[in-house]
């Protein structure tokens, strides 16, 4: 701490005390009278107000530079990221996509065959049905039932054959039977079998009667055997199939005319061994 420096000559006893002398200003020396000036409190308040403006002018432009950096930098960070997982997710979708089309595709495929395998005996006894129909309306000629002759004859060979029995009307039609094409001549002109007039056989079917049974070739009973090979049940104890089972087996004889030779059960047959 500063003073100034009291001289002698300005102090004085004066009732029993110092009294110090103060020279009047105009007498104090210029070194003690050029003591500096304070500065004007509302220039250091204007200065400091500006500078402080200066400073948050400063750290504003430089927080939003950080900001638009990091904002720039988040963005581009979020866009590679979005772009992956948008890639991600797309892929997954698809693939869950396909996979219900496959699972929709089995379920399809598994249903049509269940549906199938439930008509299929209703396909069947349609089939049965139609093939039915078209034996009682089928007209029969001589042709037809010679090739089914023939063709139940050979199932067991002619020289075993005893007799061939036929629908009345069939019967009439088909002549006399063939000789023997062996042995003597006299054997050879014998008829192989009898051929008999039996009107418990329907149109267009017969029965050859051998030395060790018989082959029934009749429409019902071809009919019958070919119910229980698809359908594995009589065709009588078949409400679809009974009615006509029943009309096979009770045919009518229908009037001859020119028509396909052969049976309708079996194809074409031959018809060697039997005169026209």
């Amino acid at each position: 701490m500063s003073g100034k420096i009291i001289k002698r000559d300005q102090t004085r006893w004066i009732d029993g005390k110092w009294v110090v002398n103060v020279p009047p200003p105009e007498n104090v020396p210029a070194e003690e009278a050029a003591a500096p000036a304070l500065p004007d409190p509302a220039e250091v308040l204007a200065e400091a107000e500006r500078k402080a403006h200066a400073l948050l002018a400063q750290a504003e432009a430089e927080a939003s530079d950080l900001i638009e950096r990091v904002t720039r930098a988040a963005y581009e960070d979020g866009l590679t990221q979005g772009r992956d997982d948008g890639y991600q997710e797309g892929l997954a979708a698809w693939l869950q996509g396909i996979e219900a089309l496959r699972a929709a595709a089995e379920a399809f495929a598994a249903e049509r065959e269940a549906k199938l395998a439930e008509l299929e005996p209703d396909l069947l006894r349609l089939g049965l049905l139609i093939a039915s129909k078209v034996l009682l309306k089928e007209p029969r000629d001589a042709a037809l039932v010679k090739g089914l002759v023939d063709a139940a004859v050979a199932k067991v060979g002619a020289d075993a054959v005893v007799r061939v029995r036929l629908n009345p009307q069939d019967a009439t039609h088909m002549g006399p039977p063939p000789a023997s094409p062996f042995g003597t001549a006299k054997q050879a002109a014998a008829p192989r079998f009898e051929v008999v007039s039996d009107p418990a056989i329907g149109a267009g079917g017969c029965v050859v009667e051998t030395r060790a049974g018989r082959v029934d070739a009749t429409f019902a009973t071809q009919f019958e055997e070919l119910a229980r090979a698809v359908l594995d049940a009589e065709p009588e104890a078949e409400p679809s199939l009974s009615g006509a089972y029943g009309e096979l087996r009770k045919a009518p004889p229908a009037p001859p005319t020119k028509g396909a030779k052969g049976s309708p059960f079996g194809g074409g047959f031959s018809s060697q061994g039997f005169g026209r």
